[in-house]
């Protein structure tokens, strides 16, 4: 769809009552509008908040690309030895301190978690984890060991990653915007 050069992707929806445009990150607009409402009406709205639009996709194409959105499967295979070097030197550091077993480390291409922990205390981290600043990829190492100790995210729990990142708190914040 097009309304004055400007190309978005419609979805109508039973449920809805208004028309709402959106604008995501990757500058991909999307319109969704009522089931029956005109496509003369639609494309009237998007006119009318070309201003807007364009303000969104300025504001966006100035924003630094979020590292979960970075790269590919190629890429992944590229990276992931380098991923897992990292996180098994990482882990042998802070295991000294927390002194916990685990039995394998493995490295995925995941495209909203950064790391896990299994009950079989399997140690899972994103291949991007090599692309984080290092305070970030410290946090998250010691994130998933602590959980080796305590599998939730209890007082107990963040007290634990506390006494090894005292700003853990603030980093994992960090992280959620990366």
């Amino acid at each position: 769809m097009f309304a004055q050069e400007i190309p978005y992707t419609l979805k109508r929806y039973k449920q809805s009552k208004t028309i709402r445009i959106r604008v995501s990150r990757t500058g991909e607009i999307s319109v969704t509008a009522p089931l029956r409402t005109s496509l003369v009406l639609i494309s009237g709205f998007v006119k009318e908040n070309q201003g807007w639009i364009s303000k969104q996709l300025s504001k966006h194409n100035s924003l630094p690309p979020k590292i979960m959105q970075l790269g590919d499967e190629k890429e992944y295979k590229l990276q992931k030895a380098a991923a897992l070097k990292l996180c098994e030197n990482l882990i042998n550091h802070y295991n000294k301190l927390l002194n916990v077993s685990y039995s394998k480390i493995s490295i995925r291409n995941q495209s909203s978690r950064w790391g896990s922990c299994s009950s079989k205390k399997n140690l899972s981290f994103n291949w991007r984890i090599v692309l984080l600043p290092d305070h970030v990829a410290r946090y998250l190492v010691v994130h998933e060991l602590c959980h080796l100790k305590e599998m939730n995210h209890s007082q107990r729990f963040w007290s634990l990653v506390e006494s090894i990142i005292p700003d853990a708190r603030a980093i994992d914040d960090e992280l959620k915007k990366l």
